[in-house]
């Protein structure tokens, strides 16, 4: 894919945006403003375009957040791994097909979502991951101390209750997708959702595993890192089922619009 100057100047852009985002929301744990933003951005450009987007964010942001070899090399494999896999599952693949996509959207032609079988239950997967996680919380499976034991299990609770109210969520608008195109939307958007969630838990398991690597920790301590991560991951994953729930449909409205070439310019 060779890039237009179109296209650069929409990846710089949405690049400042991410890094801005981070920036703004730094002080509130748990805040997905980069989640939310480059997940749209890839489900409405591409793969191909989304992944150039990643690897501009995960190094240019270390000249207004600093520069940790771990986080480098844990932004890169895992916000390229976002883009890519947003990306396809947007169906735009960043050429013909998905500038003729945008365009009928932005004709006022509508966009005709089509859940396949494959897509369903792709997502009903990540929905019971999401419940099996909120499970082993509550099991007391994660150690953590007395202190944080509570907090844990309340989070626990909303993101049992969340992913639940989901899956019941996708179920009816996928039983309702074939004869009303705006519940096949609809459950795109919570398909988005739940994805995002399950990948935040990703985040956090491939931090968890670089962190003995760069660092030499082993043993205890290594094992302390990993449940200690888990007060920070629950938070992040409410909030990207949340935020992306919320934005995933504005953002890729406006994301598509950019995307269409206009004709004549």
């Amino acid at each position: 894919m060779r890039p237009s100057a179109r296209d650069i100047a929409v990846i710089a852009v949405t690049v400042a945006l991410l890094i801005g985002g981070q920036a703004l929301f730094a002080a509130l744990p748990g805040v997905e403003v980069v989640t939310v933003v480059l997940l749209s951005f890839s489900w409405s450009f591409g793969a191909a375009r989304g992944m150039l987007t990643a690897t501009a964010y995960s190094l240019l942001r270390c000249f207004f957040f600093g520069f940790d070899a771990k986080t480098v090399v844990l932004y890169l494999l895992y916000f390229n791994f976002f883009a890519c896999l947003f990306g396809v599952l947007g169906g735009r693949g960043g050429g013909k097909a998905g500038a003729a996509g945008a365009k009928a959207e932005k004709e006022g032609k509508g966009e005709k979502e089509k859940i396949s079988p494959l897509s369903a239950m792709f997502t009903e997967g990540l929905f019971l991951a999401l419940c099996v996680l909120a499970a082993a919380v509550l099991s007391g499976a994660v150690r953590v101390s007395v202190l944080l034991q509570t907090g844990l299990n309340i989070l626990a609770w909303v993101l049992l209750f969340i992913a639940s109210a989901g899956a019941v969520a996708y179920n009816i608008l996928l039983f309702f997708s074939r004869k009303y195109p705006a519940c096949a939307a609809a459950a795109q958007t919570v398909a988005a959702a739940a994805a995002a969630a399950v990948c935040t838990v990703l985040f956090t398991l491939l931090d968890d595993a670089l962190y003995p690597l760069f660092y030499g920790v082993r043993g205890e301590a290594a094992v302390a890192y990993f449940y200690a991560s888990f007060t920070a991951m629950l938070p992040q994953t409410v909030c990207a089922l949340v935020s992306v729930s919320i934005l995933f449909r504005p953002l890729t409205r406006v994301f598509r619009r950019f995307a269409t070439p206009r004709s004549g310019r």
